[in-house]
């Protein structure tokens, strides 16, 4: 009677492969084997050669399972007769098993002479194909098998996450896609789809591909750190955070990922948080530490903003933005001349930009020193002639110098574009009177009591102590006496 040789072996080398601090294809060509092996009368096979292969096989599953006395029983087999396929299906797997790719590839390509669809040694070749970085070979094996089995689903993944491994994004996609619709598929088929889209620039597809991954392995750092940065270039910085959070390790600290988190607290407003993240990020890095320098800012920790800015000029002296930051500080300390020479360096590295003149023109505003704030406040507003805050401190300026006509209408354009404040509308009552238009100057004085009543009405009754003052135009008219009796009775 026929003889049935059952063989056991089995192998599995799957193992994620990490492309970059977010990437990696979970690759498993070979399958586990449980092989029922060609029935072969006994006077088929060379009796020796039988003897050998049951020694061996009768070590499949003992400790010397793989061994190299089990090695040597099957290539004894194969020796005393070459074409006994299950002796060279089994000295492959165990060469394989032992590392010796080169021999086990030997041994399945002569298998396959012997039975070219044979599938089990095709997937082994693809494996050790792949093992030896040879993907176009490991492809070829996997495509030899789906013409023989079309509907293989995970040999079709195997082969999309080789394309994937190729940098063949588009054609992984499709085998990732048909891989993903069985109902045995696994989570790596997801991860991988994410990372096929997210290089073929298909973001939303990405990350639908990683937030189904997630909901199977929802820890998983490189998953969950693709998933945040995708968050984050969509705007959700709070989707972002939660993701990067799991991504982030405390005990091993990844200062890429301190850095994305650093910057999202900073953005989301949550200083404390920034600060904690940025001091893990590469604070060599100026721009970590100009961050962290805007944190403390926001703080006012002004003495310790103003070291960070000054550790990132020490690394980056050429960057306007950080001598800005640093201006600003300064001024906050009052250190007007350090601050000025600052807003300066930054114009001088970055010319024409409309928040350095607008803060130079601020500091010596505050200083007094009108004609410069003045001519600082004239340059903003070539930048940004719509700009109602610097129409309104450009009227200031001019008022204080007297130029009663040029600060009267610099007010009503700070009005016009959005700098609706008391104090401009204060100064425009007391303009207009000096230009003796009565019913101007009470419009814009009672919106300056109903704004700002307790800041303005002592000013006002202070002015008409003087004999001559400059609402003298309006002082006598019963619409004043009316306004004042009625915020003088609260």
């Amino acid at each position: 009677m026929p003889l049935v040789f059952l063989l056991y072996l089995t192998v599995s080398t799957a193992q994620p492969l990490t492309f970059s601090v977010c990437e990696f294809v979970s690759l498993s060509v070979s399958q586990s084997v449980r092989m029922s092996a060609v029935l072969a009368l006994q006077t088929e096979v060379d009796p020796r050669a039988l003897e050998y292969f049951r020694k061996g096989e009768a070590l499949i599953g003992t400790a010397k399972e793989y061994s190299e006395e089990q090695q040597l029983y099957f290539a004894k087999a194969v020796e005393i007769a070459p074409a006994f396929a299950p002796a060279r299906h089994n000295l492959g797997l165990v060469y394989l098993k032992r590392g010796k790719l080169d021999e086990a590839l030997v041994q399945l390509q002569e298998l396959l002479k012997l039975d070219p669809k044979n599938v089990s040694a095709r997937l082994l070749c693809a494996d050790i194909w792949a093992q030896k970085q040879d993907l176009d070979r490991a492809a070829e094996e996997l495509e030899q098998v789906l013409e023989i089995q079309p509907d293989k689903l995970d040999v079709i993944e195997q082969l999309g996450n080789i394309r994937v491994r190729q940098k063949r994004f588009a054609e992984a996609v499709p085998l990732l896609q048909k891989a993903a619709s069985g109902p045995e598929s696994g989570p790596d088929v997801h991860f991988n789809l994410g990372l096929a889209f997210e290089n073929l620039g298909r973001k939303d597809d990405s990350l639908s591909s990683y937030l189904l991954f997630l909901q199977q392995v929802p820890d998983d750092p490189q998953a969950n750190l693709a998933a945040g940065l995708l968050l984050k270039d969509k705007g959700d910085k709070q989707g972002a955070v939660r993701h990067l959070l799991k991504a982030y390790s405390p005990t091993e600290p990844d200062p890429a990922i301190a850095e994305e988190l650093g910057n999202l607290y900073l953005d989301l407003g949550k200083e404390e948080e920034a600060r904690k993240y940025l001091a893990q990020a590469n604070t060599d890095s100026p721009v970590t530490l100009a961050n962290l320098g805007i944190a403390a800012k926001r703080q006012k920790q002004y003495p310790q903003a103003e070291a960070q800015f000054r550790a990132a000029l020490a690394k980056d002296a050429a960057n306007a933005d950080i001598w800005a930051h640093l201006a600003d500080v300064l001024a906050a300390q009052k250190k007007d001349d350090e601050a000025l020479q600052a807003y300066q360096k930054a114009l001088d590295l970055k010319p024409g930009d409309f928040d350095n003149l607008f803060n130079l023109g601020s500091v010596y505003a505050n200083l007094g020193r009108n004609p410069e704030a003045q001519k600082a406040f004239e340059q903003a507003l070539k930048v940004d002639p719509k700009s109602g805050r610097n129409h309104l401190y450009l009227a200031v300026v001019l008022d204080r110098q007297d130029q009663g006509t040029a600060a009267r209408n610099h007010y009503l354009s700070a009005l016009a574009n959005g700098a609706d404040e008391p104090q401009a509308h204060f100064r425009l009552a007391i303009l207009y009177s000096r230009e003796r238009n009565v019913d101007e100057a009470l419009k814009h004085l009672a919106v300056a009591f109903e704004r700002q009543a307790d800041k303005y009405l002592p000013m006002v009754l202070d002015e008409l102590k003087n004999i001559h003052s400059d609402l003298d135009a309006i002082r006598y008219t019963k619409a004043f006496a009316d306004l004042m009796a009625k915020y003088e009775r609260r």
